[in-house]
């Protein structure tokens, strides 16, 4: 008998900061509160299933205001949390992994992800 295929695991999309927990609903983005979890707000601008969000909450300009979602057709997406607003959008050549906020509010994008040390 022939083994079973490995299953990726897939997880959905979230990001949090001190107040609010953001969750990944196929092509949304759904702000809840972290105590009652009630929708604050939704996002709805991207058109395909969003792969990563992350919230920068390291930056004196961002403190925990700024977000990027990042979709399955590589459009990136950099919203303001409080007011919904859509501050820019990125289109990517090549398939991303990961977005990392800096100190200085720049967001860095990667497309791989190194998972071992020489």
């Amino acid at each position: 008998m022939a083994p079973a295929p490995a299953v990726q695991p897939h997880f959905e999309a979230c990001a949090s900061t001190a107040s609010l927990f953001l969750y990944a609903q196929g092509s949304a983005i759904l702000c809840l509160h972290h105590d009652t979890l009630a929708i604050e707000r939704r996002f709805q601008s991207h058109q395909e299933n969003i792969d990563f969000i992350s919230v920068d909450n390291v930056s004196e300009r961002g403190a925990g205001r700024l977000v990027v979602s990042y979709d399955v057709g590589q459009t990136a997406i950099i919203w303001d949390i409080f007011t919904g607003t859509e501050i820019a959008r990125f289109a990517s050549f090549d398939h991303l992994r990961i977005a990392s906020w800096m100190r200085n509010g720049n967001v860095a994008f990667g497309k791989r992800i190194i998972t071992s040390y020489p």
